[in-house]
């Protein structure tokens, strides 16, 4: 019985709903509106016989369909439990994006960063992989010593960086918005070549040689930023993020004799970045 007054409703306002907007709810009569916008996980609509009134918004899965008044229609069905993303009109899948940190080639370094977006689209995870310039066959620099005063003089990325890679995660609010606002965390570990010191330096005589060596760091950031989709595929992004960094290196002490020994180094740290990336 239910089932028969159902239709029998439908048909009566069929002819009514064909000149505007329609929203299909399971279970439910349709109803005329005035579509405003769809958003990740909700619908937002104005009655269409009070289009000056409030804003209604109705959860996306309590909605079957929307047919537009030109004729179209969108079925929600198919995106349920799937991330939806607008832009310019157009609905864009994709959990993968993979970009390039133009700002660390100032740094001689090489930067890929891998961000996998969870089912909700509000998380993701970031795999940063770099390749120092220095491993790609760009001579270290043999001024960069290490000394009681002078322990840390590189930025983020050390410029004889090897390799490093890690882990991030970050959150974001508004995820359906076309700028994107994040936060999150970041650790990142790698090696970096560096030199010291060797050998005995009679007083006052210099009779020492420099030694090669790599050392490893270790780095724990706080991040924020923002993402902008420019184009359909295409996304630009930048970053700031700030906390402390600590390695391993022989540093010297010049006495009569030139000592070296394992000094740990903690410094704080300070993250610049503003990449491309592509979606898919």
């Amino acid at each position: 019985m239910r089932k028969i007054v159902f239709w029998i409703f439908w048909i009566l306002s069929y002819n009514s709903l064909y000149s505007q907007d329609s929203l299909f709810r399971k279970g439910s009569p349709p109803l005329a509106i005035k579509m405003l916008k769809i958003t990740v996980y909700d619908i937002r609509y104005k009655n269409y016989s009070n289009p000056n009134g409030p804003v209604y918004i109705i959860d996306k899965k309590k909605v079957v369909c929307i047919k537009y008044k030109n004729g179209e229609v969108d079925s929600l069905d198919a995106y349920l439990n799937t991330k939806i993303e607008m832009f310019n009109g157009n609905i864009i899948h994709g959990h993968h994006t993979i970009g390039i940190n133009l700002f660390d080639l100032s740094q001689n370094a090489f930067t890929l960063d891998y961000e996998y977006f969870l089912k909700n689209r509000k998380w993701s995870l970031i795999i940063p992989m770099s390749i120092g310039f220095n491993s790609l066959g760009r001579v270290a620099n043999e001024k960069h010593l290490y000394d009681e005063n002078n322990k840390h003089d590189f930025f983020y990325y050390n410029p004889n960086k090897i390799f490093s890679s890690g882990l991030g995660i970050k959150f974001y609010p508004h995820p359906e918005r076309l700028i994107k606002l994040f936060m999150g965390i970041a650790f990142e570990t790698g090696t970096f070549e560096y030199f010291y010191l060797q050998g005995t330096q009679p007083f006052p005589s210099n009779n020492f040689e420099t030694k090669k060596a790599n050392a490893q760091f270790y780095s724990g950031l706080i991040i924020l930023g923002g993402k902008l989709k420019f184009s359909k595929h295409f996304k630009a992004q930048t970053l700031l993020g700030f906390g402390s960094a600590q390695s391993v290196v022989k540093t010297n002490r010049y006495r009569y004799f030139i000592e070296y020994t394992d000094t740990y180094i903690k410094e704080p740290q300070l993250r610049l970045g503003f990449s491309i990336g592509y979606e898919f």
